[in-house]
């Protein structure tokens, strides 16, 4: 994972997603929002690891995989919690707030706009049933 400064002034972390990455490769950049910033300042991360092991090394994408599954145990979460919810409940908020699918999967590195469709087709029929229910309340 790299950290990049564009000359727009644009800071992002740009990476080669691991899945396929031998057999079809899939760039993906993020752009770091403010949030993100202010707990990249307060860490000692540095600019291509955020996420350390116990031996102070790089995690590994098995080892961060582990210590979620560690935390959401500590927290008392239900065992059916994992990484990879996270992923698909980022989908479910960004479709809620109204980005559209294509910033989805530019956000989530996904490539086809099945999967994201798959993990937001319940936030958009929620969304579509307000907007309908306020059609039929201006009509009565």
């Amino acid at each position: 994972m790299r950290r990049t400064d564009r000359a727009s002034g644009l800071d992002y972390l740009s990476f080669t997603q691991v899945k396929n990455a031998a057999r079809k490769p899939v760039e993906v950049a993020i752009p770091i929002l403010p949030q993100l910033q202010q707990i990249l300042d307060a860490s000692d991360f540095g600019d291509e690891v955020y996420a350390i092991g116990g031996k102070g090394q790089a995690c590994t994408a098995k080892g961060i995989g582990g210590k979620f599954k560690r935390w959401t145990r500590a927290a008392g979460l239900p065992e059916e919690c994992a990484l990879h919810g996270l992923r698909k409940a980022s989908c479910g908020r960004m479709a809620e707030l109204g980005l559209t699918a294509h910033e989805i999967m530019a956000i989530t590195s996904r490539t086809t706009m099945k999967e994201v469709q798959r993990y937001t087709a319940a936030y958009a029929r929620k969304r579509a049933a307000f907007a309908g229910a306020a059609k039929l309340a201006l009509a009565a």
